[in-house]
């Protein structure tokens, strides 16, 4: 029995088409376009004029309930966001966190509720915006 090469190749162009298509899906994108990875570098993905959350962002805001909950990162802790933050984890949600750099640029970011946590323990004070 002869086995056509053409069609051989055809099917493993097929199948790693068909791979690459469904795990480009599967990664969550930020609305900027800049996407977000697991190994996720808090410097990496933001646009021009926001490059370090502990540097340049001057207030984030993040949706996690019907109202927006802004947070500027000035005084002292919240206690009332850290408790939110820890209740987004362990519900294992998605938390839309709005950036806001010097430049005036703004970019909104969809992360899982452990990245959120990990944007958060790394910037230097938290306070609610009145």
């Amino acid at each position: 029995m002869k086995i056509n090469t053409k069609v051989i190749y055809s099917f493993v162009i097929f199948v790693g088409v068909t791979y690459w298509s469904c795990t480009k899906k599967l990664q969550p994108e930020a609305k900027s376009g800049h996407q977000i990875n697991k190994g996720w570098d808090r410097n990496q993905y933001f646009p021009t004029g926001i490059k370090s959350i502990k540097d340049s962002i001057t207030s984030v805001s993040f949706f996690q309930t019907a109202r927006p909950f802004y947070l500027e990162m000035k005084d002292s802790r919240s206690k009332k966001c850290l408790d939110m933050l820890q209740r987004a984890r362990n519900e294992q949600s998605l938390v839309n966190i709005r950036l806001e750099g010097n430049s005036g640029k703004i970019v909104e970011v969809k992360f899982s509720a452990k990245q959120s946590n990990e944007i958060f323990r790394r910037s230097v004070n938290i306070t609610r915006k009145k």
